[in-house]
């Protein structure tokens, strides 16, 4: 992995910031993944200086069958800041169901690393 700029580090299960053994947070990083990461951990609306950043998932209707793509558009809408704006390209967005929950990978570009396919992924349970 190319890194080309300083960042906090993460807890990957809570996403609060890590200290290493000396006290700090700051890590070498991708700052575009960790933006991706952040945007679909926050719920849209919870953030009050900016109530449009985040992951928007109160229309979701677990019931329909077309919850997959439901979630891919909600992925989409909630990361369109970055595309927009260049930080990242070429996402790609892919949602499966297997049971109760809601399987997703996010795939894209990183145009100052010069780094192809970065990804995300993650769980969200149906019906919680």
């Amino acid at each position: 992995m190319t890194y080309y700029a300083h960042t906090r580090k993460l807890d990957p299960d809570t996403g609060e910031f890590e200290l290493d053994e000396d006290g700090r947070t700051w890590a070498e990083g991708q700052p575009a993944a960790e933006l991706v990461v952040r945007a679909l951990r926050t719920p849209r609306g919870s953030c009050p200086l900016w109530p449009e950043y985040g992951l928007d998932m109160s229309g979701l209707d677990v019931a329909r069958t077309d919850v997959a793509a439901q979630v891919r558009v909600a992925i989409t809408e909630a990361l369109a800041f970055l595309t927009r704006s260049n930080r990242i390209t070429n996402l790609r967005v892919s949602v499966s169901v297997e049971r109760d929950r809601l399987l997703y990978t996010v795939t894209f570009d990183d145009p100052r690393a010069r780094t192809t396919a970065l990804s995300a992924s993650g769980a969200l349970t149906l019906g919680a």
